[in-house]
């Protein structure tokens, strides 16, 4: 065979057209030959174009990131590093600089100034610490609820003229799935949780069965699969989601008075020249007082041992309490107490509590830290970023396009619709989650985001001659 018919067929195998396809062929052979190297792409190099680099402002700024950076202060260095054009010695030495020092603090302040400020969290104390950033991955999981109807089939065929569709009567017997997915598992089937919602069946679902599948089913799932990992779990702000554990510290359940019908709480906290002092929210059991062993002690009590009851306190104030106001009532004092403002609702106890020991290193060897796992509450109304909403719409999909009106095909094909879907599309869907994210924080609407987030989805076309032909006569039509 010869040069021009080897360089045709070669080309016509790897997708290329027979004409230009094998002159490319022989040119990049050649090139090869010659200098042992492929030839130069000539894109974007034509003398008109310019980039964003020929702007004299973006090239200034450019260089004083890359004087302020640290781990960028040597680009010369790490070109060569790449390259392989330093010796071993230097190349291991530059290597371990990297790795240990300046690409981990890097990563650190992007997370700090970054990645933080977009979820509105912000570092408290000492900040993140380093070390644990090294070991431990940080996996994003996202959690939500479909209920399928048996009748839930397609919402539309084709018929006979003058026919009508025989669709069913009502949406059928339904079954409720609570369900888990991550970027780097896809759905996880032995974290889910399902049940025949109805009166008649299994009832319906509520916080203690999701509180029991955190338990029972998400978290030794998790451990399972990353034992070394921090779940950044994100859930829907419901309700149900968002009570607060039964001996919660709130103020509005609290009587004035010690004694009498409200709830018993857990211990609490108060800070004492410096000191942190734990403070019993019930009398004891042998108090002198027979009637109030044993019995929560009230409002009053409670600011008594703090020192900050004074005469003539009242309970609530008639109105509400003005914005600056600190010690307006007593509900308004113990709100601002620092055990119950950080209160957290029984979902993100059980999820941050969730710890694992983590090694940490200290002069004298290894410590071992308890690190929890991170619980994120989403915005009310807004499903678009919850990406696990996308993961739901392809196994609505699956269910209707397989769908044949009886409840045992339905229970049948929800495991199979939940695995038809790839790995692979569940980072793409978190993308697009981001997407609104960063819309919303501009100030957009829900229609202007959604415009904003569509253009990264759109292919733009700058030319007629480049449109395809289906697609222009699609515009045509």
């Amino acid at each position: 065979m010869g040069m021009m018919a080897a360089s045709r067929t070669a080309a016509l195998a790897h997708g290329f057209r027979a004409g230009w396809g094998s002159q490319l062929v022989r040119k990049w052979m050649q090139s090869w030959v010659r200098d042992c190297a492929m030839p130069q792409s000539k894109r974007c190099r034509h003398s008109k174009l310019k980039t964003i680099f020929d702007d004299p402002l973006v090239l200034d700024v450019m260089r004083t990131y890359i004087r302020s950076e640290k781990w960028s202060m040597n680009p010369a260095k790490l070109k060569c590093f790449m390259c392989g054009e330093l010796d071993a010695e230097m190349a291991k030495k530059y290597h371990e600089q990297l790795m240990t020092d300046e690409m981990p603090r890097g990563l650190l302040k992007h997370i700090e100034e970054v990645v933080l400020p977009r979820l509105q969290l912000k570092c408290t104390g000492k900040g993140l610490l380093l070390d644990t950033m090294r070991i431990r991955p940080h996996i994003l999981c996202a959690h939500n609820k479909m209920p399928a109807q048996a009748h839930d089939g397609k919402k539309a065929s084709w018929i006979m003229d003058g026919e009508q569709p025989l669709i069913k009567k009502g949406p059928g017997q339904g079954h409720h799935r609570s369900k888990w997915i991550n970027l780097v598992d896809g759905h996880m089937p032995e974290a889910g949780e399902g049940m025949d919602y109805g009166k008649n069946h299994e009832g319906w679902w509520n916080r203690e069965k999701f509180v029991e599948q955190i338990k029972t089913k998400f978290l030794p799932a998790f451990k399972a699969r990353h034992p070394d990992a921090v779940a950044v779990v994100l859930v829907d702000n419901s309700q149900g989601h968002a009570a607060y554990p039964p001996d919660v510290l709130r103020a509005s359940q609290m009587n004035f008075h010690a004694g009498g019908k409200q709830l018993h709480m857990h211990d609490g906290w108060f800070m004492k020249d410096g000191q942190r002092v734990a403070q019993k929210m019930s009398f004891p059991a042998d108090h002198s007082d027979h009637k109030l062993r044993g019995k929560p002690k009230g409002m009053q009590q409670v600011l008594k041992e703090r020192g900050l009851c004074r005469q003539g306190l009242i309970m609530k104030c008639a109105n509400q309490c003005d914005v600056d106001a600190t010690d307006c009532c007593a509900w308004r004092i113990l709100d601002l107490q620092p055990d119950f403002a950080e209160q957290k609702s029984l979902v993100q106890e059980i999820i941050e509590n969730a710890g694992v020991l983590v090694p940490l290193p200290v002069a004298q060897g290894l410590i071992w830290s308890l690190t929890g796992h991170i619980c994120i509450f989403l915005s009310i109304y807004h499903c678009e970023i919850n990406f696990i909403e996308y993961f739901w719409g392809a196994v609505k999909w699956y269910l209707r396009e397989h769908c044949d009106y009886t409840f045992a095909t339905l229970k049948e094909n929800i495991p199979k619709a939940m695995a038809s879907v790839s790995v692979e599309l569940i980072p793409k869907w978190e993308h697009c989650a981001w997407r609104f994210i960063e819309a919303y924080s501009e100030g957009l609407g829900a229609k202007d985001a959604q415009r904003k987030v569509k253009e990264f989805s759109s292919r733009k076309y700058k030319s007629h001659q480049r449109i395809p032909k289906q697609l222009a006569a699609s515009l045509d039509a």
